[in-house]
């Protein structure tokens, strides 16, 4: 079995810290066993190789030291390749190179569930390997490629022709799915069910926090990125029925062509009436940054900037209250900063269901602003009477307390209801 593992060396240029952390987090949700990791401080990537010849010749010695050839190792470069890049290493070092973005491409096929999230993905591969394909047309026309990339020139522009008419396929199957997609949040707006986003920085705790409010029992993983294919609840609160979505999350530096392969998955928090932005607090405050900062910049990459959002501070289980209350400073004082649509903050933890309800809360009183709450009693007998959503608060003999939460537009209409059912109204409030 062991013979079966992937092995990877993971290539950085930039200093360690949490970003290189994450690559090597990356490669090992995508099923690598990093064997090692070689750093090299360089302001910019080498214009050749990426990193400097003394750092290549140095990875080769350790391959070849260790017996490693071409089917036993990939190298994992913690950044973004040119073509002409990738080739070089590879006819040195005889190796597969991949970057940042095919190896979080590798993760995402890996948890794909959905022929729609299989169909994006596929797209965004062959989308991120279209340039490389182009490079190796033309290297092959002057020289064989290395190892496991030879072939004839006529054998790779067969290749390459074939991605193109593959990528057009993708596209239209997509779209006739996005149109589906589209019509289910046209039929939901029409029907003015508010839409809540469940999204953040990949394994903040999302789904479970999904699970917290829905009472769903979708599988939680702390592997990353395993929500490819939103899924969606209603739930009734308040009277008023709200869907809430989970959606997959966000990392930083995204790649142009995996948000545009997931056009239709983010549109789900494009068109929603409201994001929950759930942000891990039991992280360090560098990394709370880093990761707050990454959903901000996804945020705008998807032009979602605009719709409300509240902060949700998922894992409070784990940190003490002095540390939550100087975390809270640090990832609200960043978001007030960056956007001008937050709503308010609400610190919970989904694991073990602490202030689910205050949430619940929080998102009502932000998704019905003006909302007035009528108390009246009513006769037994006349509740079914009653069309507009109710809470039923308990029984005085032949009566029954009923409460109603309704916009303040609709309150002389329910007013009028309770004198048609023969009840009697008790209490009028403002709760919003």
């Amino acid at each position: 079995m062991e013979n079966n593992v992937k092995k990877a060396i993971v290539v950085s240029i930039r200093s360690p810290g949490p970003r290189l952390d994450e690559t090597i987090e990356l490669a090992k949700t995508a099923g690598y066993n990093v064997l090692h990791v070689f750093r090299q401080k360089r302001s910019r990537p080498h214009s050749k190789f990426y990193i400097g010849p003394g750092k290549l010749n140095e990875i080769k010695s350790y391959l070849l030291r260790d017996g490693l050839g071409s089917n036993d190792v990939c190298i994992i470069l913690d950044g973004s390749i040119k073509p002409s890049q990738a080739y070089n290493i590879m006819k040195i070092l005889n190796t597969k190179v991949i970057d940042r973005t095919q190896l979080i491409l590798e993760i995402f096929a890996k948890h794909a569930g959905s022929t729609e999230a299989k169909l994006q993905i596929e797209l965004a591969k062959l989308r991120h390997m279209l340039p490389f394909i182009k490079e190796w047309i033309r290297i092959s026309r002057r020289e064989e490629l290395p190892g496991f990339l030879g072939g004839g020139v006529y054998e790779i522009d067969a290749y390459y022709k074939y991605v193109k008419k593959r990528i057009s396929k993708i596209r239209r199957k997509l779209e006739e799915l996005r149109k589906r997609r589209r019509m289910l949040i046209v039929s939901r707006k029409e029907k003015k069910i508010p839409h809540v986003t469940i999204t953040g920085y990949t394994s903040a705790g999302k789904t479970e926090l999904f699970n917290a409010l829905t009472n769903e029992s979708k599988k939680v993983s702390g592997l990353l990125f395993t929500t490819l294919s939103p899924k969606s609840k209603a739930v009734v609160f308040g009277g008023r029925k709200i869907i809430f979505t989970d959606t997959v999350g966000f990392i930083n530096d995204v790649p142009v062509e995996i948000i545009e392969a997931f056009y239709s998955t983010l549109e789900e928090i494009i068109e929603s009436d409201m994001i929950l932005l759930v942000v891990d607090v039991s992280d360090d405050e560098k990394t709370i940054k880093r990761k707050v900062d990454g959903c901000i910049d996804a945020l705008r990459k998807i032009e979602a900037t605009s719709i409300p959002i509240l902060l949700t501070l998922n894992k409070i289980d784990l940190v003490s209250k002095q540390e939550l209350s100087r975390k809270t400073r640090i990832a609200h004082s960043l978001l007030a900063s960056a956007l001008n649509s937050l709503k308010g903050i609400v610190a919970v933890s989904a694991k073990e269901r602490i202030n689910i309800y205050l949430l619940l809360e929080k998102v009502y009183r932000i998704l019905f602003p003006h909302v007035i709450r009528l108390r009246a009693k009513i006769p037994c007998q006349s509740l079914y009477m009653l069309k507009s959503p109710i809470r039923l608060l308990g029984g005085r003999g032949e009566h029954v307390i009923c409460e109603f939460d309704v916009p303040q537009g609709e309150v002389r209409d329910i007013v009028s209801l309770i004198k048609w059912a023969n009840g009697e109204l008790i209490e009028i409030s403002r709760i919003g």
